[in-house]
């Protein structure tokens, strides 16, 4: 493996003085850099050591790698060229693009889901935070929940979550619903504050703010205090076997079923809420 890279030696940096798997660590390498020191000739490098990687002659695990270094490159250039613009939230986005790409291609990679846990949770993790930024809650969810069923504790899929749980709960129309959101996305917030040692600080100053802003606006006993959303699901248990069969294969039409399995979700909401409007109204 070679030694740590240092700025001023980019440059003179030859990739045919290293093995294949060491030029992959090489652009690991690079790629923090970049985003440490926000420096697109480091982003430059990593693209043009890239293209000369011959991909087939590595084996599936540094395939892996070199596909989730791409995606981490590709998120690091729409930070670069987007960010805090009026681009930020365009739909059609090559970056964005490109980075789904090798995400997707890299769990795709016959024996991703036998690699060592700490890689898997990131790459799940990465997926979660790519459909946030879109805006696909649902879907957000989906990834970060499978990086916490490999680590339950790994901090930013706990922020992560926090965060779109609460922006989830911003688009139901129903409080009851709402509070419910608010209140999981309380508990994974303060879940992640925990490893603060853990969690970069800018991600962990995102996640103080909201944690805060949540405990402002709703009650703090109920926020505090264990809630239980397990009804019955009845005496027949064919029945209520089939109901709990729909709610772990997320069937049910309800916002809540998309949070968890709770019996609570055992029942399809698929309505729009009372609107009233005065005769001078309607035109």
């Amino acid at each position: 493996m070679p030694k740590k890279i240092i700025s001023g030696e980019l440059a003179s940096l030859n990739p045919k003085d290293f093995t294949l798997e060491e030029v992959l660590d090489i652009i690991g390498q690079l790629i923090d850099l970049a985003s440490d020191e926000g420096n697109r000739a480091f982003l430059d490098k990593v693209f043009l050591l890239s293209e000369a990687i011959d991909i087939d002659r590595l084996d599936n695990p540094h395939q892996m790698h070199y596909h989730y270094f791409l995606a981490n490159a590709w998120a690091t250039k729409r930070h670069f060229n987007r960010f805090e613009t009026e681009e930020s939230w365009d739909y059609d986005q090559e970056e964005l693009t490109k980075e789904l790409y090798h995400l997707r291609k890299c769990i795709s990679i016959p024996g991703f889901k036998d690699t060592i846990k700490e890689f898997k949770y990131e790459v799940y993790t990465n997926l979660g935070n790519h459909f946030s930024h879109v805006g696909r809650f649902v879907e957000a969810h989906e990834y970060w929940k499978i990086a916490l069923k490999v680590t339950p504790d790994f901090p930013m899929a706990l922020g992560n979550l926090g965060h779109v749980l609460y922006g989830y709960a911003g688009c139901l129309y129903d409080d009851s619903h709402r509070n419910i959101f608010m209140y999981h996305s309380h508990k994974s917030l303060k879940s992640a504050l925990i490893w603060k040692d853990h969690i970069y600080p800018a991600a962990y100053s995102s996640f103080l703010r909201l944690y805060q802003l949540i405990r402002t606006h709703w009650p703090t006993e109920y926020l505090d205090r264990e809630h239980s959303f397990d009804y019955d699901l009845g005496t027949d248990k064919r029945l209520a076997n089939y109901r709990k069969w729909c709610l772990d294969k997320t069937l049910y039409i309800n916002p809540l079923n998309d949070l968890a399995p709770y019996n609570i979700a055992c029942q399809d909401i698929l309505h729009l809420p009372s609107m009233a409007v005065t005769p001078d109204d309607v035109k």
